[in-house]
C-alpha cells in the first residue's frame, strides 16, 4: 500500500501508521527500530543530526549544542520508564510502548526525547540552555561513552581536541 492514498477507513489508517514506522530498517538480531541518528562531535559543538525519517517523527531536523553549554552527560543502561514520560509534547509524535519523539515541555522547561521504548540504553543530556534543557535518546552504549569521553576531556582541560 502506498503511503500517499488516503485510508477508507479508520482500521486502514492505523494499518498505514503502522506499516510506515516498520518500514524503517529493522535490526536482524533483535528487533528494534535502528535509524541513521549520528552525534557529531565537532570542535567545541555536540550535534545531534536526525535522519530524513526521523526527522519526520521529531519535526525537527538538527540539534547544535555548544560544550560550554553541557552541564552532565548520563547513560541508562535499562530500558525507558515509560511512567516518567509525561509533558506537553509540541511539536512532536510517538506511539505509546514503541517510541516518543519531538519536543516535550516539563516542570524544568523544554525537553527533546527521541525514545524507543523497548531498546536498552538512552543518554541523558542535560544543559544551560533555554530550550532544550534536556535530551534524552536512544543510542547504543558505545556510542553514549564516546560522547561522554568527549565531554570528560572538556571538563578536565577545558577544550576539546
Amino acid at each position: 500500500m502506498c503511503l500517499m492514498t488516503r485510508p477508507r477507513n479508520r482500521l486502514e489508517s492505523v494499518f498505514v501508521l503502522i506499516r510506515s514506522v516498520s518500514i524503517f530498517s529493522r535490526s536482524s538480531k533483535s528487533g528494534i527500530l535502528l535509524e541513521d541518528m549520528k552525534f557529531i562531535l565537532d570542535g567545541e559543538n555536540l550535534t545531534l543530526a536526525l535522519s530524513a525519517k526521523e526527522s519526520v517523527w521529531a519535526l525537527r531536523r538538527n540539534i547544535c549544542i555548544p560544550v560550554t553549554s553541557i552541564t552532565n552527560i548520563e547513560w541508562v543502561a535499562s530500558t525507558v520508564n515509560t511512567g516518567r514520560l509525561h509533558g506537553l509534547r509540541a511539536p512532536g509524535t510517538g506511539l505509546p510502548g514503541v517510541f516518543y519523539a519531538g519536543s516535550f515541555y516539563r516542570k524544568c522547561g523544554w525537553e527533546f526525547w527521541y525514545l524507543r521504548v523497548r531498546q536498552p540504553g538512552h543518554i541523558i543530556i542535560t544543559t544551560t540552555l533555554k530550550r532544550y534543557r534536556v535530551l534524552r535518546v536512544s543510542v547504543a552504549e558505545d556510542e553514549a561513552l564516546r560522547i561522554r569521553e568527549w565531554f570528560n576531556q572538556y571538563q578536565n582541560t577545558g577544550k576539546v581536541a
